[in-house]
């Protein structure tokens, strides 16, 4: 077993945990109370948050600095000598829906409660976990009717039909590449991937590396890596060059674009979205071996992919869930009102789902570990003959591709009317980012220019609007470690940058003040200083932004 102090098993317990946070030093406890389990020190900070004996104080502090610190008392919840029995992969519970599934997904079953919780909870710290809450925290009828965020098991979600009932910005696409094509570049990133690195990042100023590989694959030509305006592109602030595609996978790459294009001409479409086609010029690709693989809950950089954009996911090999949870804004004014949950897919070999606009600006997602894997045999060799059944050799590695769409408008440095990436006081580019939770629209009461949900069609397109803004800023947290950075902040001018084609741009005579957010709006770096966003620095992007 990996050391409690492995710098991964800490970043997959604060994504495992996420959106509920504990003081540092409690992650570090947890694992080591449990001897490096991930669900149990899971299970042990959420019952420990409780106000019962062994909880977390909110009001203790160390030195003076107001630091969270834990109670004694919290060792008892574990002391049993044997772990739990294992149990299936998920404790997810599966959506009802009319449609088929297009994989053949397996129904995992409900996980039974954990004997040494039973038998070693006391009677009163029972009663304080069941305990109704008391007359004074119950909403009153002038509240606000935001429904409370559900914290059952993932809703797992086994056909197209049944992502499209949830209202997700997801969707579960027939693969176009042929099962061919597909066991072919399964081989040949196979025999690509044992070079890909692990990211690097840091993590409340400490360092972490991801249990993962990754690296970046581009289309020579296709807008990508500084060939048109001939200076280079970054990833977590630092300098990269993406490989040219393989032969298959420049072939996969134009398949998949076909499919996206024919998917986006039939959805509902956002003013900041770019006008023209979705090409596939850049991916990530990334390797999961195993079944504590994984990457942590995220949304991902949209520096070079600019507002709502669209990301085609392609999963090869082995089977792994792929969960997805709305955010909550901060601000009831800007709060959904639907309630909040855990959504899950399960990823079969071939299959292909896109993030279409609206995920990364208001939904997180996750690869989570998982308890066991199936193995995967490919029925094609790398040259496209059929395996004979039962002979071929068997995997547990899962490949997955998500292809993007660098636009040309984002790009790092200036070209003509548009502005470059932004520079911070750092003397780093900026990263791009949405108001996930609404403290930047909170504070600088950003409203839409059509009133939330709204449309307007143009030449058969519907154009849909809300309040997202989106800013720059200085992302040395998870680069360098420093905790604060230099406050860079700066919001997104479209037309101020020179920026677009977006579809929105036709109407920008009519709506000169789309996005209008007050006075202070005037893109300097102190005009917004005060929304400083944090929401990010937990599980900075750089984590897995090559990721699904």
């Amino acid at each position: 077993m990996p050391t409690v102090n492995d710098d991964s098993k800490l970043a997959s317990l604060i994504a495992l945990l996420e959106p509920s946070s504990f003081p540092p030093d409690a992650y570090v406890d947890a694992l080591h109370e449990t001897r490096g389990d991930l669900e149990r020190a899971a299970e042990l900070l959420l019952l420990s948050a409780t106000p019962a004996e062994g909880s977390w104080s909110s009001t203790a502090s160390v030195n003076g600095a107001g630091i969270r610190k834990r109670k004694k008392g919290l060792d008892h919840w574990f002391r049993a000598k044997h772990p739990p029995p294992a149990t299936t992969a998920s404790t997810s519970t599966p959506a009802s829906s009319s449609g088929s599934s297009s994989s053949p997904n397996r129904r995992p079953t409900r996980r039974s409660p954990s004997p040494e919780l039973d038998r070693l909870a006391s009677a009163s710290q029972w009663a304080t976990l069941l305990k109704p809450p008391s007359p004074s925290k119950l909403p009153s009828a002038s509240s606000t009717t935001r429904p409370p965020p559900h914290r059952g098991a993932a809703l797992l979600l086994t056909s197209p039909s049944a992502i499209a009932s949830a209202g997700l910005p997801l969707a579960l696409l027939s693969s176009p590449l042929s099962p061919q094509m597909a066991a072919a570049l399964y081989y040949e990133m196979l025999a690509e991937s044992p070079e890909w690195p692990r990211n690097k990042w840091y993590l409340a100023g400490r360092e972490v590396e991801s249990n993962h590989q990754a690296t970046t694959y581009s289309r020579p030509g296709g807008g990508f890596g500084g060939a048109k305006v001939g200076v280079p592109y970054y990833y977590a602030a630092r300098k990269y060059d993406a490989k040219p595609y393989t032969p298959v996978l420049a072939e996969a790459s134009r398949i998949v674009e076909e499919a996206v294009n024919a998917h986006l001409d039939t959805m509902p479409r956002y003013p900041l979205e770019y006008r023209g086609r979705w090409r596939a010029n850049m991916c990530a690709a990334n390797r999961y071996d195993g079944a504590q693989s994984t990457v942590g809950w995220h949304a991902d950089q949209m520096t070079y992919l600019g507002p709502y954009p669209t990301i085609a996911s392609l999963s090869l090999g082995t089977p792994r869930a792929f969960r997805l949870r709305q955010i909550d804004a901060v601000d009831e004014a800007y709060a959904s009102t639907r309630p909040t949950r855990t959504y899950e897919v399960n990823l079969a070999h071939n299959s292909l789902v896109l993030m279409t606009p609206g995920c990364q600006e208001r939904y997180k997602h996750t690869v989570p570990p998982q308890r066991a894997l199936d193995t995967f045999r490919p029925q094609w060799d790398a040259n496209g003959g059929a395996v004979v059944p039962g002979e071929g050799e068997t995997y547990t590695t899962r490949i997955n591709i998500t292809f993007r769409f660098y636009r040309d408008d984002p790009a790092t440095g200036p070209r003509g009317p548009r502005s470059g990436t932004p520079m911070c006081k750092c003397g780093m580019p900026t990263i791009l980012r949405a108001d996930q939770k609404a403290k930047a629209r909170s504070r600088l009461g950003a409203r839409s220019s059509l009133g939330g949900g709204q449309r307007v069609t143009r030449d058969g397109t519907t154009i849909l609007d809300d309040d997202m803004v989106f800013f720059w800023q200085c992302q040395s947290p998870g680069t360098t470690g420093e905790i604060k950075g230099c406050s860079f902040f700066k919001i997104l001018d479209m037309g101020g940058e020179g920026r677009g084609p977006c579809l929105g741009d036709e109407e920008e005579d009519e709506n000169e003040n789309e996005h209008e957010v007050g006075p202070e709006q005037d893109g300097s770096v102190e005009a917004a200083r005060g929304a400083q966003v944090e929401e990010e620095t937990k599980v900075p992007e750089c984590e897995g932004d090559a990721v699904r």
